[in-house]
């Protein structure tokens, strides 16, 4: 907390001011704050002779000066934020507000109002671009002044509120200030508007003043890097006041109508919730006091919203083992991927079921309405011929009133109702009927016993808990990436064109969009905002607000993989490259007094061919057994990491940058770098033939590759060479070279398979299959691609794994032992028991009995059983799907570790493990050199090491980050497979079955060394049989041709789309091998 010691200035008085927060306990403080008024706040205006001004951004008082309201704030901050407009005044109230409403909305306000790099708050970094930097947005502490500081009024009876009144009490001073300046005030509200014309104060709407800005002459001479103002920008932010402005203007009457057509479509499909003849689609959430108020009283939960399969299934994780499953449209309502979301425990029959019965899918609305269609009329057949001899026997008044309490058949119902289709009264008395058949009933009440005993019940005994979302306590994001499509629809037996959004992630519903689809957005990737979901609408409703570029284009897929997993591609600012070394920079005398020299010992880097940012070597000394049992042995080898803290100091403005990047992103084209490139591939890369420093771990092995000692130091070292994997491996091979770096390798070889070797035992397993796969290009041109060819793994790249592996585990007991409480670990939880199972019950199928899983070694063992039985492509498939049955690794600060099964890394088989060997490309292993320096009074570690609020939000940024880093770069490799498919034509080609959902199945080509998903459809003869895990595929007569199960080989056709969303390659299964 920072406490302010103000002087009694002559005129100043104080106020009390309180406001409810939440504590840790979730109950409700009543918090009081006193608050001076000030009679000397700063305008913010530029060249003022009055007030003293120290802020980085004034405002220009020679041109019109803009107060925007609350509403116009949150309605057009994207255009705000991406067009060229600004010199505009932010009252500190209403910017307080949007901070706590909105997180991404108050991001984008902080970076126009203020420049990035002072802030030091520990946040994701935005995307920015330094044209934003330039622009003139000022926040006005009004409510610290005393001239413009509005009291709460509690009997307001005409509805004009508080802001309001500021906004006046805020023009009418600064009239006062300085009566030359001219102001304008943007707002929509009539009340503003109407007291503004009192007060002689022009006021207008935001698209009125930028219509009269694009007339004026002095809109030619802006900024040329903002979006010019124009027809096809306007429809992107302005759709709805251009449709009302088009309602009222008769000269274009006709061309209003078909505007006003298409809009109102919209708003009947989405937003018209007074419609009578509508019946909800889902139930309305709990307010914000009622979720606290509950989750107090432990009657909803609190977790995180991850969608298996959009509209089907979702599972909300509360705790790291711990989740609830979601199952369909109505218990979803309405939550997004990611959000944080309160969640009611119900009853739910089909215990028995999987929690991952789908494969990812996104299906348009045309497919989906289709598919539910053709699913009510399955499940009536399925009743027979009874429910028809029933339905006649009943008393239809009765069935016409009661409730259907089936979620999926309501949601069935729902949509044909919306649509006008099928409504009649038999066919909705099957459906209720066939609900009562099947005895399906939803208890709304808390299982308080489940709830309870959470905590208590081992992995693999606890029963499975469901849920219904009640709240959304805070969305993820609402920005996503991606392409509009048109899909037609009848509306009272009217044709009609629709259109979606389809987002780049699968896992994001589709759509509905408020615009016309034009020439500016066909066939274009772009960025679409969600503005409302309501309860009568079956999707989200959402408007473009930027256009990314073509599709199927590099540069445009490219931008589209940043915003999608929220990649900073901005520049580095001035300031961090003022913390860089000059170019020409050279090793202080004193570094060399203070380290160890390791200039003369053998010393090599082995990386990928063409590496520059290399992080780590290795040397390698022979020494002479002298016969001290204290010192039996006789080789030492050294670890040794780019000393990058030594360049990146703490809380500078590169470590600020660094610590919102948290990695370095490779994709297949580019990379974007943690830090500038001085560092990473010049003064902190370990490169051949030159000088550097570096934090080094030192083992000494004896005869026996026992580790007799370990050592930390900081050392300078001079690699002698820098081998590509290839290289080191032809070294090695080569029998007839026996020079010292030859026979240093396979001392190396050797040592590193002793190691992995005893790790094995121990239980770690050997992911790694030949499913990696490598591009070639024509002359650097990433358009072209030459060949695309597995990823061949040496022997060489299981050495350097080796030994990282090993520095890591040393280092992450010596920071643990010495320092716990500011650590930074690395851990893998255990998978989940169930995924493993049904994986054992897939090997049955193709006679593999011996796959044990209960402990990190019978798994371990169980595969590299399989790999002794030389069946390649089973072992490559079953270290994929293993690794699909693996929870993710994460970071976790030191602070959090309560136990030791908390400390542990399941893939590794390593009790306690960290990141220490990656410094020039992960913040992790910074913040851990840095731990690393406290311990050995180094350097002092910044106190702000040992606030855990800190240490959490740093930690939770690295996991995201880490996390979005490797999706990018997969994404990156889906895109460029999808280019070199396309350039070689569609193919036919040989796959194997390696999963079976219930809407297709995932196959692993043997050519192509990479996986894919295979739909099949009921309506193409597919049926899945789920207690066999099988699909059986049928004539039109119903008789069973073939069946496809685990393992089975089938040819499909591969093929590519370029209007799909990820331009990435489709399968369509032709016939069993």
């Amino acid at each position: 907390m920072t406490f302010l010691k103000l002087t009694n200035r002559k005129g100043e008085r104080h106020v009390q001011k309180y406001f409810y927060k939440l504590n840790a306990n979730n109950r409700i403080n009543k918090i009081v704050r006193e608050v001076y008024l000030r009679n000397d706040i700063s305008c913010g205006i530029e060249k003022c002779n009055i007030c003293e001004n120290n802020k980085k951004k004034l405002l220009d008082g020679e041109r019109s000066i803009l107060i925007l309201d609350l509403n116009t704030l949150i309605k057009y901050m994207d255009f705000l934020y991406d067009c060229d407009i600004d010199n505009i005044l932010i009252p500190l109230s209403i910017y307080d507000y949007i901070k706590s409403f909105n997180k991404i909305l108050y991001k984008k306000l902080r970076n126009l109002c203020y420049d990035v790099d002072e802030e030091s708050i520990i946040e994701g970094s935005s995307s920015s671009s330094s044209f934003n930097h330039n622009k003139r947005f000022c926040v006005f502490v009004n409510t610290f002044c005393k001239f413009t500081y509005v009291e709460d009024n509690k009997d307001d009876t005409n509805g004009f509120n508080k802001e309001l009144q500021e906004i006046i009490k805020i023009v009418i001073w600064l009239k006062h200030h300085n009566n030359k300046l001219n102001i304008k005030v943007i707002s929509n509200n009539k009340l503003l508007q109407e007291d503004c014309y009192n007060n002689d104060i022009p006021c207008s709407t935001l698209f009125e003043y930028v219509n009269e800005l694009m007339k004026g002459n002095d809109y030619k001479k802006k900024n040329k890097e903002g979006k010019k103002f124009n027809m096809d920008t306007l429809k992107m932010y302005f759709e709805e006041d251009i449709l009302n402005e088009h309602n009222d203007s008769k000269a274009d009457h006709t061309e209003s109508t078909c505007d006003q057509k298409t809009y109102h479509t919209l708003n009947n499909l989405s937003l018209n919730s007074n419609n009578n003849n509508k019946r909800p689609l889902y139930e309305p959430h709990l307010s914000k006091s009622d979720m606290i108020q509950k989750l107090r009283e432990n009657k909803i939960i609190k977790g995180v919203f991850s969608v298996i399969c959009v509209n089907k299934l979702a599972l909300v994780k509360f705790s790291d083992v711990d989740e609830i499953v979601i199952r369909g449209t109505k218990y979803m309502n309405r939550a997004i991927h990611n959000d944080v979301v309160a969640v009611e425990i119900i009853d739910e029959p089909n215990e028995d079921l999987y929690e991952e019965d789908y494969l990812e899918e996104q299906i348009s609305p045309e497919e989906e309405e289709e598919e539910i269609e053709e699913e009510v009329e399955v499940e009536i057949e399925e009743v027979g011929e009874k429910v028809k001899i029933e339905i006649n026997n009943m008393n239809k008044e009765k069935l016409q009133n009661s409730y259907i309490k089936n979620e999926d058949v309501k949601e069935k119902e729902n949509v044909i109702d919306i649509y006008n289709k099928n409504n009649d009264i038999v066919q909705k008395d099957m459906i209720n009927l066939y609900e009562k058949k099947m005895n399906i009933t939803y208890d709304k009440q808390i299982n308080e016993n489940i709830y309870n005993n959470i905590n208590n019940r081992h992995i693999s005994e606890k029963k499975k808990l469901y849920g219904k979302v009640v709240g959304i306590i805070s969305r993820c994001r609402k920005e996503y990436g991606g392409i509009i499509k048109e899909y037609s629809n009848n509306l009272n037996n009217i044709k009609k064109k629709l259109m979606f959004f389809k987002a780049f992630n699968n896992k994001i519903p589709y759509i509905m969009i408020k615009a016309q689809l034009e020439d500016e957005l066909r066939n274009k990737r772009v960025i679409v905002t969600i503005d409302n979901w309501d309860i009568y609408s079956r999707n989200p409703l959402g408007r473009c607000i930027s256009v990314l570029g073509n599709c199927d284009n590099i540069e445009t897929e490219t931008k589209l993989i940043y915003n999608e997993y929220n990649i900073s591609t901005r520049e580095f600012s001035e300031n961090v490259y003022k913390c860089l070394p000059p170019n020409n920079w050279v090793i202080p005398d004193e570094e060399y007094e203070k380290r160890n020299d390791f200039r003369n010992v053998l010393t090599f880097s082995i990386d990928p061919p063409g590496c520059q940012d290399i992080d780590d070597a290795l040397s390698v000394e022979f020494l002479q057994q002298d016969g001290n049992i204290e010192k039996n042995y006789i080789y030492r080898i050294g670890v040794h990491i780019a000393d990058v803290s030594y360049f990146v100091k703490q809380n500078s403005p590169i470590d600020l940058e660094a610590s919102k990047r948290c990695t370095t992103v490779y994709l297949i084209n580019q990379r974007v770098d943690m830090l500038p490139k001085l560092l990473t591939t010049n003064l902190c890369s370990l490169v051949e033939g030159e000088e550097r420093l570096t934090y080094s771990c030192i083992f000494c092995f004896n005869k026996d590759f026992d580790i007799i000692d370990i050592s930390v130091k900081k050392c300078i070292i001079k690699s002698n060479k820098s081998f590509s994997y290839e290289q080191a491996q032809n070294v090695i091979d080569d029998k007839n070279d026996q020079s010292d770096t030859a026979k240093s390798l396979r001392l190396l070889n050797k040592i590193a398979k002793h190691l992995k070797q005893k790790w094995s035992n121990d239980g770690a397993l050997e992911l790694r299959g030949n499913t990696e796969v490598l591009f070639e290009f024509e002359a650097n041109d990433f358009s072209k691609a030459k060949n695309l060819k597995p990823y061949v793994c040496y022997e060489t790249n299981k050495l350097i794994e080796a030994f990282m592996l090993l520095a890591n585990r040393s280092v992450a007991r010596i920071i643990f032992q010495n320092f716990k409480a500011a650590s930074v670990l690395r851990r893998h939880p255990p998978p989940k028991h169930e995924y493993l199972k049904e994986l054992n019950d897939y090997l049955k199928t193709i006679q593999v009995f011996d796959f044990k899983y209960n402990t990190s070694k019978d798994l371990s063992h169980s595969i590299n059983n399989i790999n002794l039985k030389n069946d390649n492509i089973l072992s490559n498939i079953l270290k994929v799907m293993v690794t699909k049955c693996m929870n993710e690794a994460v970071f976790i600060s030191g602070y959090n570790v309560h136990n030791n099964d908390m400390l542990r890394h399941y893939g590794l088989a390593a009790d306690i493990y960290t990141f220490f060997t990656s410094p020039i490309r992960r913040y992790a292993d910074i913040m851990v050199h840095r731990i690393l320096n406290h311990i050995y009074q180094i350097e002092e570690l910044d106190k702000k090491y040992l606030d855990i609020i800190y240490l959490n939000k740093q930690v939770a940024l690295l996991n995201d980050k880490y996390r979005n880093a490797r999706f990018a770069s997969r994404a990156s490799v889906d895109f460029f497979s999808y280019l070199y498919i396309k350039k070689i034509g569609n193919q036919i080609t040989n796959a194997v079955i390696t999963n079976l959902k219930k809407n297709g199945i995932q196959i692993f080509l043997i050519d192509y060394f990479t996986e894919g998903i295979c739909y099949l459809k009921r309506k193409d003869g597919f049926l899945f049989d789920e207690k066999k895990k099988r699909f059986i595929k049928i004539d039109k007569y119903k008789n069973e041709l073939f069946h496809l199960s685990f393992y089975d080989k089938i040819q499909v056709h591969m093929q590519v789309d370029n209007y799909d969303i990820k331009c990435q390659n489709h399968f369509i299964f032709i016939k069993k091998i």
